[in-house]
């Protein structure tokens, strides 16, 4: 459903933000820049997000496809 599609939308957008700020925390504590920081979390997030997105699809269309 459209309602369905919007929530998950917003719920990965919102792990998203807090992934990427624990990241950037890291990285700067580990030495790094805020600018190097914040290029190396954008990174490290877009590849999570892009195993979540993906393992999340995987679900779904098993789970649809039984029914």
């Amino acid at each position: 459903s459209r309602m369905g599609r919007i929530m998950s939308k917003n719920l990965f957008q919102k792990e998203r933000h807090n992934i990427f700020r624990h990241l950037v925390y890291q990285y700067h504590k580990e030495g790094y820049s805020q600018k190097e920081s914040k290029k190396l979390a954008k990174k490290e997030t877009d590849e999570i997000m892009e195993d979540k997105e993906s393992f999340m699809n995987i679900l779904l269309k098993e789970t649809f496809d039984d029914i």
